[in-house]
């Protein structure tokens, strides 16, 4: 069976997992009304008493359980505190709900009777509008109007419940209302929400399960008590992740929020003053008091600047560097994707962010990856400081340099090295590929660095000059020495020929003698050739011929 029948299959099965428990819930909702409206006098006078009052009791364990769960510095003054509330929770509701009803019943006449339950309307509809305004009040900020729809539509469904059938009917009426919305909310969830894993299983109650945690932002959504959530847009990180929903990290209810980074993102999160963790990429849900403090990008920097140098004999110049790092990746604590990391690195790394004073009304957040640059700048500045202008050119250690710009690279490189694997970085590359001299201005003209340049300019044109003075001076040298050279072979090849001359050999022998030596210079020296040219030699053959012929 392939993946795709799988996944057909389980599909199906989970359709029909759903259908079977919906048909389940409307079987038993249908036996409890029927039971409901059947036994009417029993379920509306007397188990409806009985079971306002279990509901009450239940209260006492729930909350002392929530109070135990503090701060242990805080958890003996909160059980206090419960105690207390619950008494006197208790003795409003003994007052209330038995006291009163005996007393009335004393003291005035049947014809006053309505009184009772009139007061007591007036009082649940009391509580219900000072519910109804402490929820806005509280969600109205971030919220708009949710909560007031919310909180009006809970309390008009648990009234209809208490009207059909009081606490009988907010069981079986109001509660599995409110059990559909809320399932409704959970679909919505599981669409709307990313997930780093969406195949998991919600696990109730789990504040660590990816699924009950995007049902509860689902939820607190809907209340207007959202933490905030964040999508990260920028694919560098160079900006920090805009608020999509606002809301307040500073309330006991709303939690989680929501951080959303892309695949080669992590973030630092900070709980107030102190850092709290790294985490990414993906969907980060964030706790109360956390709130994003930097992007991380884990792929390769490469970064490119200028950069104003001194050389050692006082001489300015802009340099352009080359640079590539990234974050340090050995014994990672994430590996599942495609970039991983190491949460010791990235802690170490964003101690180098901070606030820089750039002018003296303003400050502005530095970044993890300025930082790095701004150290392989100063390092950069500190090794050509310590070269002059010369050897911008040529390398110092000529033995294991080709040239100076691989010497210059590598200087920067172990310069840097070890403070910056200290810090969590790992450094590939800090080339300088180019330099130049600041373009010269009349206002410039008069700087100490620009006499320095002129300077270091004429001394090398004084060095040119001579240069060419001694090429000039070394080719007449060789031009006479080849001149005295061919002079002395002609005079060979001449005194050659004359020598196996005899006497009865007339002068016209002697003539074509001369020129056959003319000949065998030329030949030997090629540059006599070129001299004499083409013309020459063509007349020199010519005569030689006319001398023969006689």
């Amino acid at each position: 069976m392939n993946n795709k029948s799988k996944l057909v299959n389980k599909s199906y099965s989970h359709f029909l997992r759903n259908y079977a428990m919906v048909i389940a819930a409307i079987v038993t909702l249908i036996v409890c009304y029927f039971v409901m409206w059947t036994w009417n006098d029993f379920v509306f006078v007397r188990f409806n008493g009985l079971l306002g009052w279990a509901i009450l009791l239940c209260l006492h364990p729930v909350m002392i359980a929530r109070a135990l769960k503090e701060k242990k510095q805080e958890t003996l003054q909160k059980v206090i505190l419960t105690i207390i509330l619950l008494l006197i929770i208790d003795i409003i509701a003994v007052v209330i709900f038995l006291v009163l009803p005996i007393w009335l019943s004393w003291m005035l006449p049947v014809s006053f009777s309505w009184i009772y339950p009139a007061g007591l309307w007036i009082a649940l509809l009391g509580a219900a509008g000072l519910v109804v305004y402490l929820v806005y009040s509280m969600s109205n900020r971030y919220g708009e109007r949710r909560g007031l729809y919310s909180s009006l539509g809970h309390l008009g469904i648990i009234l209809l419940g208490w009207l059909l059938g009081r606490w009988m009917g907010i069981i079986f009426i109001s509660v599995p209302l409110l059990f559909i919305y809320y399932l409704i909310l959970y679909w919505f969830a599981t669409v709307l929400i990313p997930a780093n894993n969406p195949d998991s299983k919600i696990v109730l109650l789990d504040g660590k399960n990816e699924k009950w945690q995007r049902f509860l932002i689902s939820i607190w959504y809907t209340w207007g008590l959202q933490y905030p959530m964040n999508v990260v847009l920028d694919e560098w990180g160079r900006d920090m992740p805009p608020t999509r929903i606002p809301g307040s990290p500073f309330r006991k209810v709303g939690e989680p929020g929501i951080i959303l980074t892309r695949a080669h993102q992590v973030v630092g999160i900070t709980a107030g003053t102190d850092f709290s963790r790294v985490e990414g990429p993906g969907i980060v849900f964030t706790k109360r008091f956390e709130r994003p403090q930097e992007i991380v990008d884990l792929r390769r920097q490469v970064r490119v600047s200028w950069i104003n140098a001194l050389t050692k004999d006082g001489i300015q110049f802009r340099a352009r560097l080359f640079m590539v790092f990234k974050i340090n990746d050995s014994f990672p604590d994430y590996s599942g994707g495609s970039f991983q990391y190491s949460q010791k690195w990235v802690r170490r790394l964003l101690k180098l962010t901070g606030v820089m004073q750039t002018r003296p009304d303003k400050k502005e957040n530095t970044r993890w990856d300025d930082m790095v640059v701004k150290q392989i700048e100063q390092a950069a500045q500190h090794t050509l400081a310590k070269r002059t202008l010369n050897e911008l050119w040529q390398a110092q250690d000529s033995t294991n340099f080709d040239s100076a710009f691989v010497e210059i690279k590598e200087q920067i490189k172990s310069s840097l090295q070890q403070r910056l694997e200290h810090a969590g970085i790992t450094l590939f590359t800090s080339a300088m590929p180019s330099f130049g001299f600041p373009e010269e201005t009349e206002e410039k003209d008069d700087s100490i660095p620009s006499q320095q340049l002129k300077t270091w300019q004429s001394f090398w044109a004084q060095q040119a000059n001579q240069t060419i003075a001694e090429g000039d001076a070394e080719a007449v040298r060789l031009e006479e020495e080849a001149r005295v050279y061919a002079q002395s072979i002609l005079l060979k090849a001449l005194a050659e020929g004359i020598k196996q001359t005899k006497e009865e050999m007339s002068q016209y022998v002697i003539a074509i003698r001369f020129i056959g030596a003319i000949q065998e210079l030329m030949k030997r020296e090629p540059t006599v050739a070129e001299k004499v040219g083409t013309e020459i030699s063509s007349q020199l053959e010519n005569i030689k011929h006319g001398i023969s012929s006689q």
